[in-house]
């Protein structure tokens, strides 16, 4: 995967396997040209780091309640949608 600058396609391509990749759940192939590309382009190589940083942190925190002003509205606007359709 080269990344050009002009086609951002390739990191597209890229950035709907990122998960994929964190978790190993690829084959040796398709790792080893998404690190290929990561190590030519600096823009994924950054996104790459942010998701990992991103997981590191959710990690971290832990579980945390939701809080109920969240929950209500959350609530509300799912019986909206439903009562939409």
């Amino acid at each position: 995967m080269m990344c050009d600058p002009h086609d951002p396609s390739h990191c597209l391509q890229l950035f709907d396997k990122l998960s994929e990749y964190i978790d190993g759940e690829m084959d040796e192939a398709e790792r080893r040209a998404i690190e290929a590309h990561i190590a030519q382009c600096v823009a994924c190589s950054g996104c790459l780091q942010s998701l990992k940083r991103t997981i590191a942190l959710c990690k971290r925190a832990g579980r945390q309640a939701v809080p109920a002003v969240f929950s209500e509205k959350l609530q509300t606007m799912i019986q909206h949608i439903q009562s939409a359709h």
